[in-house]
């Protein structure tokens, strides 16, 4: 059964990701005020864009504006249609498989501070089903926190007209902060959200998207000075290494204590067949869990108890302790760097619900977690988990620095690698992987691990051939590698591939990559350029865009009401091309989303 994804442009504002609004967008009823009649409105008509303002209100008692939805009084007739408030378009045809109920005769109307006047047809009933809320951003620059490129992946003496934003006043922190913690790095495609569904988000993790807090993010590897690739684990096929072992059986044995390991052994000796699997085999599962207090059989007391528990991602003042430690004693950041307000917004304030679906008659926990580690009562680790239907997606991990001798890094992953396998999620997905940031190779320390493919999303296996060329070259895409071997076969797939193009429309110079030869050669994207027409890696292009997804039906929602793109008034007469038009906003996110997802998405105006 599938479920409805919302996608939602903020009506005061779409925020950038440094906080700062991009552009103001407001949206309104149409409202019955005799000042607010049509007549009332000053517009330019236009073939392609309508000039609106909104008039000064007559009344005291309406000073609000629009803001509100009031019927006709005794006095007055409705708002009758016209150019601007139309009677339900005509039916059109559609794509197979885009279909929304049959619409209400309700009109709609709302501005855009862009002089769009942007007016709905009608509306459609609103469905009871889970939903997920976002709103666009789009293409943005930040600095880098990994190589700390202030520019991100810009030149630093090319002037760029693309909108700034102050990362000093987020919500977090200041740059180097964020962009490290939540790798916020060079050029990415942006969009916010305040509701996820775990399958709609698993889904954009498989596109190359992920989420700091409720921003998500899909970074621009062509672009990036240092690219970010999703990459995945099979836990069931995962062995762990001789180092990865010695971590965990010390820490088994920090807690256990030498006394307790001693009488464990006279009091219940290993069959020499058990003794012989325990030191040939290495079940993660078990040894996870055997030093555990809730999982000793013998009636001795341990040197210390150890629990690990799945618990809601609420803020506690517990936590923020915990990483407020980390933060300052293990990154060495500043104590203004650190805030309850950042801690909260990006490791307690989750988009994902919390359920407890079944499948294949098992009960699985979706959501987002806090594994807490505890030892002797007190907090001394939390990983910060996303459980999607067929993943443990690691958000972020954090640990006392008391315990940072015993690697509890690498604790945390085999844990969460061991809940995957256990609880049947079989992938564990680290995060991105930064191959040219040194401190960020660790995660390709676990194995087997799959790379996904920035342009055609396959998965291919993070072996040492890739890795070499990943030394080599910072952004690799082995399909189009192979594209650029075969002219034959140098034609992107139309079908929910995410290729951008030809092997040579990639090479292009019109696409995305300009270079400074006075800036070290780093990358600049052109800022004007709407997001399929850049060449981004994974990006429909334009034409897979009106051959892959019916724009005209793509679900809105306005305040609480359900509409299509095609409900739009402007929409006809709006350019795919222009990135300011709602129809290139619309475009741009169908682009970076793909076909599957656009068709499950609602884009919510308020």
């Amino acid at each position: 059964m599938h479920t409805s994804s919302v996608i939602s442009p903020d009506l005061d504002s779409r925020q950038g990701p440094g906080g700062l609004s991009r552009t103001p967008i407001a949206a309104t009823l149409q409202c019955h005020h005799p000042s607010h009649q049509p007549s009332a409105l000053n517009r330019q008509p236009s073939d392609k864009k309508r000039s609106t303002v909104r008039p000064e209100p007559s009344t005291e008692s309406h000073a609000h504006e629009c803001l509100c939805q009031l019927p006709p009084s005794s006095d007055q007739q409705p708002v009758p249609a016209t150019s601007t408030l139309n009677s339900i378009p005509p039916s059109r045809p559609r794509l197979e498989g885009w279909h929304t109920p049959q619409p209400q005769k309700t009109p709609l109307e709302f501005l855009c501070t862009r002089g769009l006047c942007i007016t709905l047809h009608c509306c459609r009933p609103v469905g009871i089903t889970m939903q997920s809320f976002l709103t666009p951003i789009g293409y943005e620059n930040n600095s880098c926190g990994y190589c700390h490129n202030k520019a991100g992946s810009q030149s630093p003496k090319r002037k760029s007209h693309a909108p700034k934003h102050d990362l000093k006043n987020s919500l977090f922190s200041p740059p180097r902060t964020q962009c490290l913690l939540f790798g916020l790095s060079g050029f990415s495609y942006y969009a916010s959200t305040t509701s996820l569904t775990p399958a709609f988000y698993q889904s954009l993790l498989d596109r190359g998207w992920r989420r700091s807090g409720s921003l998500l993010y899909k970074p621009d590897q062509q672009a990036s000075c240092c690219p970010q690739y999703t990459i995945r684990l099979d836990s069931l096929a995962f062995r762990p290494s001789k180092d990865q072992r010695q971590s965990l059986n010390r820490f088994s044995k920090h807690i256990l204590g030498d006394l307790y390991i001693k009488d464990a052994a006279r009091l219940h000796p290993l069959s020499r067949d058990q003794a012989k699997k325990r030191n040939t085999e290495f079940d993660l599962v078990e040894r996870v869990h055997e030093s555990e207090k809730g999982n000793l059989s013998i009636p001795l007391e341990p040197a210390h108890n150890l629990s690990v528990t799945l618990e809601p991602d609420n803020f506690t003042e517990e936590k923020y302790a915990l990483f407020e430690n980390y933060q300052r004693l293990v990154h060495h950041e500043p104590p203004d760097r650190i805030s309850k307000k950042g801690f909260k917004s990006f490791l307690c304030s989750s988009p994902l619900p919390r359920s407890k679906p079944t499948f294949g008659g098992r009960e699985r926990r979706l959501g987002s977690y806090h594994q807490c580690y505890r030892i002797d009562g007190i907090l001394i680790a939390v990983g910060v988990l996303d459980l999607l239907p067929q993943c443990v997606s690691a958000v972020y991990f954090m640990y006392h620095e008391s315990v940072h001798k015993h690697g509890f890094g690498k604790i945390g992953a085999l844990r969460e690698i061991a809940l995957a396998k256990e609880e049947g999620y079989k992938w564990w997905y680290a995060g991105f992987y930064i191959h040219s940031c040194v401190k960020m190779r660790y995660k390709g320390d676990y194995s087997p691990q799959y790379m996904l493919d920035p342009a055609s999303y396959d998965w291919d296996l993070l072996d040492g051939d890739l890795k070499k060329k990943l030394d080599s070259n910072k952004y690799v895409s082995m399909s189009s590698d192979a594209l650029g071997r075969d002219a034959a076969d140098n034609t992107s797939s139309s079908k929910d591939t995410g290729m951008t193009g030809t092997a040579e429309e990639l090479s292009s110079p019109n696409n995305t990559i300009v270079f400074d030869s006075d800036s070290d050669d780093l990358p600049t994207p052109n800022p004007d350029l709407i997001l399929f027409s850049r060449g981004t890696p994974g990006i429909l292009t334009k034409d897979q865009l009106i051959t892959d997804i019916d724009l005209d039906y793509v679900k809105l929602r306005i305040r609480g009401q359900d509409a299509e793109a095609c409900d739009l008034i402007s929409w006809d007469d709006s350019s795919i091309d222009d990135p300011h038009s709602i129809k290139g906003i619309i475009a741009e996110l169908a682009a970076a989303v793909g076909p599957e997802l656009s068709r499950e998405m609602i884009i919510s105006f308020g």
